[in-house]
């Protein structure tokens, strides 16, 4: 897998990691604004253009994995950071193997 492929399945998930943190804020606001979920929704416009990008040029199984566990992995640094969730210790072993994961499936 190349560095262009790479940087845009990076690209990728973020783009599929931004709206979650986005629509948590909105269902725990208790007076909504509707700001939040457009937001999410261009995201995930955008988000439809860049599988677009990258499934055109490798394997759906390999990209779309990697692509998932690099927004679990976003995700979980988000969650830690803005809504400050308990980092223990099975996170720790789950983000390890995560990351042992996309290693495994960007090499071929």
């Amino acid at each position: 897998m190349d560095y262009k492929l790479f940087f845009w399945i990076v690209v990728t998930s973020i783009f599929s990691t931004i709206p979650l943190p986005l629509i948590k804020t909105y269902t725990k606001e208790k007076i909504k604004n509707e700001l939040y979920v457009f937001i999410s929704i261009v995201f995930n416009i955008f988000l439809i253009y860049l599988y677009i990008i990258v499934f055109n040029n490798e394997s759906i199984t390999i990209v779309y994995a990697i692509i998932k566990v690099l927004s679990i992995l976003l995700t979980l640094v988000v969650d830690i950071t803005l809504f400050k969730t308990v980092f223990t210790s099975s996170k720790i072993v789950g983000l390890i193997l995560a990351v042992v994961s996309v290693i495994l499936l960007s090499y071929e």
